[in-house]
């Protein structure tokens, strides 16, 4: 079989924490969706100035190892002094 038929998508956001850690910090808190396809859309904090979003998504084999990271992306918002 095919190992990348098996293939799942780990898709982790947050919209006010633009350096969470999707192992450490809760997990399952920051999971938006887990998906086989290779399109994925989600409208939150799009189009929302008071809104800071973040994502990252993390691929695994059929048995749920991690087999790569994306960088983080989205809209972030900084502070300056």
């Amino acid at each position: 079989m095919n190992g990348r038929l098996s293939m799942k998508h780990w898709i982790y956001g947050d919209l006010n924490d633009a350096f969470f850690d999707p192992q450490v910090e809760s997990p399952l808190g920051y999971r938006q969706a887990v998906t086989t396809d290779t399109t994925w859309s989600s409208p939150a904090g799009i189009d929302n100035p008071d809104t800071n979003w973040t994502y990252q998504i993390i691929a695994v084999d059929g048995s749920e190892t991690e087999l790569g990271r994306s960088n983080r992306f989205g809209e972030h918002e900084f502070m300056l002094p």
